[in-house]
């Protein structure tokens, strides 16, 4: 049987540091199953206008996040934000949205969710940068919307003070909530250095250590790891001889 203190994973330092606490794993809504549902055609304005409110509500919302932004960090990362306003205020991606409803026949959540994974999918096999961000900023979108849609809460407004966040992404509106939490440290699946998501969080100065591969599922809520954001180093549950040796390292 396989040790289970000591668990040692490496991966890539996103932000660098050192820190130690207790897990809390997210899922991704992305990931998880909402309710579908098909439509009659009387249904498909009614349910047309459910969406048109979500992006209105959710400009609202990033309108007001950019401000903060610009107020209280470089007020070049405000224009993240703006990004992810210019994808709402395209007209095109609405009509985009309705043809899918009429053809498709399912609720918001299903078409949303399609549409938009659809795009992001284009960019994110890209082998320019700068598209697979887009990528990145599309499923930050995404995201949002099915909140709104579901009346889902963000996971992470649950965040205990000093945890170490576990999830499969990093996105930058993550990192708005982020910012008014005591986090101590994040562990991500996928991450790349240069992502808008590691930007701020280096801005912020929290340690990251990223691609610890289906690191969701092999670490488990509340129990303790170190991030060492530095050599990209992750151990889960440490033995007392391996717990001095870090705290050492964090003392020098």
């Amino acid at each position: 049987m396989a040790n289970k203190y000591n668990r040692q994973f490496i991966g890539i330092g996103i932000s660098p540091g050192f820190a130690c606490g207790k897990a809390y794993v997210i899922k991704d809504i992305l990931l998880q199953s909402h309710k579908y549902h098909s439509l009659a055609p009387e249904e498909i304005d009614n349910e047309y206008a459910r969406i048109k409110q979500a992006f209105r509500e959710v400009r609202t919302e990033l309108t007001k996040i950019t401000r903060q932004v610009e107020q209280q960090l470089d007020c070049g990362f405000a224009a993240i934000f703006r990004t992810h306003i210019a994808f709402l205020n395209d007209t095109g991606l609405l009509q985009e949205i309705l043809d899918e409803l009429r053809e498709q026949k399912m609720n918001a959540e299903h078409v949303v969710k399609a549409v938009f994974l659809q795009h992001r999918e284009r960019l994110c096999i890209s082998d320019n940068e700068l598209f697979r961000e887009r990528g990145d900023d599309l499923a930050d979108l995404c995201k949002r919307l099915l909140r709104n849609l579901t009346g889902m809460q963000h996971r992470l407004s649950d965040l205990p003070p000093n945890a170490i966040l576990v999830a499969k992404r990093l996105l930058p509106t993550d990192i708005e909530l982020l910012r008014k939490k005591l986090v101590s440290a994040i562990v991500i699946e996928h991450c790349g250095r240069a992502s808008h998501a590691a930007i701020l969080v280096r801005q912020l100065g929290i340690s990251v250590v990223s691609e610890i591969k289906n690191a969701v599922e092999i670490i488990k809520t509340g129990e303790e790891i170190f991030v060492d954001g530095i050599a990209g180093r992750v151990i889960v549950k440490p033995d007392d001889l391996r717990r001095l040796e870090f705290e050492r390292r964090i003392q020098q």
